[in-house]
């Protein structure tokens, strides 16, 4: 049987996340969950990268952390339901970070700047997971420099194809924590929370985009409407002035021909 692959997610967001008077960075981030009936087994994955915009390199000696939250239900778990059998018996999470290493550089009126590449450097964390019986969590956590990159892939395997994704939920699964940059008060948020804010944000201005061309609908109509009364009254005077002007011939018609009368 050929390898089968389905990929269930895809999400594949550039963030301005980073953002002060004197940084300014992107994190790009991608997450997808494949389902492999071969192995029979499901993964999350995801990949993120750290890019410094900054003219001056900030982000080479100034890191963002970044955290990873996993959580794994306890193994074996039972997927006995209806018509299906079998247990999801191991889980495997592996972070891979590839970290960039600078030189320093000073600036009188920037202080501490990025400084030249200097070389790259790997760090694996892994845990396997097999008869744990209880549910299990924790957290890594990395600080990333310009253009680090994080790999992450939580694979769990289950003994029966035929029950793969049963219950529609991840086993094992992780969520992403950007650290806010220099910024007091906006403390931590998840990757969902940071879609969801995006989502909200264009809704809002959905919002105010309808409420302005509402406004702008009600000026456009005072406008014609005032338009319109500006030149019947134009009209109105237009028919007075011509009222008169035939008015002041027909009494002096009427005056010339009393005197003529009278003579």
């Amino acid at each position: 049987m050929k390898n089968k692959i389905f990929t269930l997610a895809l999400i594949s967001i550039s963030l301005m996340i980073l953002l002060s008077a004197n940084v300014s960075a992107e994190m790009w981030y991608w997450n997808t969950i494949n389902i492999n009936y071969d192995d029979q087994t499901i993964t999350q994955y995801g990949y993120y990268q750290f890019d410094d915009t900054s003219g001056q390199g900030v982000g080479r000696n100034k890191p963002i952390e970044v955290i990873l939250w996993y959580e794994v239900e306890g193994l074996p778990y039972d997927l006995s339901v209806g018509n299906h059998s079998g247990y999801v018996d191991w889980c495997n999470f592996t972070a891979t970070h590839l970290m960039n290493k600078y030189g320093t550089s000073f600036i009188a009126w920037e202080g501490l700047v990025g400084g030249e590449f200097i070389n790259t450097t790997e760090e694996v964390d892994n845990i396997y997971f097999e008869n744990t019986t209880t549910f299990s969590n924790g957290q890594f956590s990395y600080d990333m420099k310009d253009k680090d990159g994080l790999t992450i892939a939580m694979e769990c395997h289950y003994t029966n194809a035929s029950s793969l994704y049963v219950e529609n939920i991840l086993f094992g699964r992780f969520t992403t924590y950007f650290g806010a940059y220099e910024c007091d008060d906006c403390q931590e948020y998840s990757l969902e929370e940071l879609s969801n804010s995006v989502e909200r944000n264009d809704e809002i201005i959905a919002e105010q985009t309808e409420v302005y061309g509402k406004i702008q609908y009600i000026i456009g109509r005072n406008f014609f409407l005032w338009l319109m009364a500006s030149w019947l009254v134009k009209i109105g005077f237009l028919i007075m002035a011509v009222t008169l002007v035939f008015a002041g011939i027909y009494y002096l018609y009427m005056f010339l021909k009393d005197i003529e009368g009278q003579i």
